[in-house]
């Protein structure tokens, strides 16, 4: 157990990583993430569409967050720290307890976690590890440890930490400047970072429509990193899609717009930065367009 206060430390550029050797990390971060996620599942004010186990992106401790576990904002949180992966309870004046996950299996990571909201007056037997959803089968759920090196590539969860720091700041641009975007929020369920932008109502079904616009760390489709805008309702296939300046369309089990890491980092004279600019502002404008075709 850790109650030091987190030091950063300076790190190597976003890519110093092959992405091909990311995701056993990211599968087993995924898992770990469904422990603190249950715990605002638990404990955290009800919302719809499970909005209340959503965390945000803490850059100062490279960690995903949850909302305050009970009514009050000065109840704990519970966060799940990436780049030397840890569970942690934060407490109300900013104090982090932190678990380190590597050498632990789950249920010792839950049991700590049930033991320390024991302390903190929650009524630990209301934390069940109970999820509305299926994510991918890993061994971390049978029993073995948590980031043996045997496993996981030296350095990988600390290179998806550099990617959820990297799309936050970029999200956090966009939601800035959308007037109807949302907060940026990672869903437990797909492992993925995003600001919902809403859009005007389209049609007479009475259904909102909106773009989500967001960052995977990998994902049945792509599995190494990827940044997506894609439209809610699914639009017609046949509808024209304009060029976009960056990334491709994509159509196959979701329809969107996508930019993969292998492009994001492909030689060239764009920096990172300047190609997910391009990327986000083509392709935001490419799905409002579309959107103000079938209104009219």
């Amino acid at each position: 157990m850790q109650r030091s206060p987190r030091l950063n430390i300076e790190r190597p550029k976003l890519g110093a990583l092959a992405p091909t050797g990311l995701i056993d990390a990211r599968k087993q971060l995924h898992h770990a993430l469904q422990l603190v996620a249950s715990g605002a599942r638990s404990f955290a004010t009800p919302q719809p569409k499970d909005a209340h186990a959503q965390l945000s992106w803490m850059p100062e401790h490279d960690a995903l967050v949850t909302e305050p576990l009970g009514a009050s904002e000065e109840s704990p949180r519970l966060a799940l720290q990436l780049d030397t992966p840890s569970v942690a309870i934060v407490k109300s004046d900013g104090t982090w307890i932190r678990l380190p996950l590597t050498g632990r299996v789950r249920t010792e990571a839950a049991g700590w976690l049930r033991a320390q909201m024991a302390v903190l007056d929650l009524h630990a037997a209301s934390y069940l590890l109970d999820c509305p959803y299926v994510i991918p089968h890993h061994p971390v759920t049978d029993g073995i440890r948590f980031f043996e090196p045997s496993d996981v590539a030296l350095g990988t969860p600390e290179e998806l930490a550099k990617w959820f720091m990297f799309a936050d700041s970029k999200l956090r641009a966009v939601s800035a400047r959308e007037e109807h975007a949302s907060d940026v929020k990672c869903s437990p369920h797909h492992f993925s970072i995003a600001t919902q932008i809403a859009l005007p109502q389209s049609g007479t079904s009475g259904r909102p429509s909106s773009m989500a616009v967001g960052m995977s760390p990998g994902d049945a489709s792509f599995e190494r990193p990827y940044f997506y805008v894609t439209p809610s309702p699914t639009p017609d296939p046949n509808t024209p899609r304009p060029d976009l300046l960056r990334g491709r369309w994509r159509s196959d089990g979701w329809s969107g717009a996508v930019l993969t890491v292998d492009k994001l980092l492909a030689p060239g004279n764009a920096t990172p930065e300047e190609q997910l600019n391009d990327f986000l502002g083509s392709a935001i404008e490419a799905v409002r367009t579309c959107h103000e075709k079938t209104r009219s």
